[in-house]
């Protein structure tokens, strides 16, 4: 599932990041956050042949919208 919403989360618009962190988000609020799971986070942004500042933006958008939550 992470595989489709990666390609997402570091589109080019950010209305694309923004929408598809916010579905996203519903997701990974239900997951028990871990040492494991940060470091897989961070393990995407040593990938090789990807935009490093498009990937981040949409990481950063994805944990404000974990975060924050709904209600």
């Amino acid at each position: 599932m992470f595989q489709v919403f990666i390609v997402l989360l570091e589109h080019k618009n950010r209305f694309v990041r923004k929408f598809s962190a916010q579905g996203f988000s519903y997701a990974l609020r239900k997951v028990t956050i871990d040492q494991s799971f940060i470091s897989f986070v961070t393990s995407l942004l040593d990938e090789e042949n990807v935009s490093v500042s498009d990937r981040v933006n949409g990481l950063s958008e994805l944990i404000f919208e974990i975060v924050s939550g709904h209600g």
